[in-house]
């Protein structure tokens, strides 16, 4: 069976459990050349979003494929998004 890694951050499964046995735990993020933390996320992710997920996330379905991996809301192209989205963000705004 091949190796799972995490999604978001590369890390394998295995090692990640093995840092959690030693109380050592690997973080979720990125660090940038300068040692700076650029991104980090509270849990490890080893499966693509589901239908569910991304339709949480107001994203039209035909979409979907584009955003299995998706990090952040951020990410999304406000084009992708259903109705029900662009009227929240309307309401927010105050606009309506």
């Amino acid at each position: 069976m091949p190796e799972r890694l995490c999604l978001q951050c590369n890390e394998s499964e295995d090692a990640i459990r093995e840092s959690q046995r030693r109380r050592d735990p690997i973080y979720c993020g990125a660090v940038d050349y300068f040692g700076e933390v650029e991104w980090d996320l509270p849990l490890h992710r080893f499966r693509d979003r589901s239908d569910r997920e991304l339709a949480s996330l107001h994203i039209l379905p035909e979409h979907f494929k584009e955003y299995r991996r998706l990090l952040s809301p951020w990410e999304i192209n406000d084009a992708h998004r259903d109705a029900e989205w662009a009227g929240d963000k309307t309401r927010a705004s105050g606009d309506a």
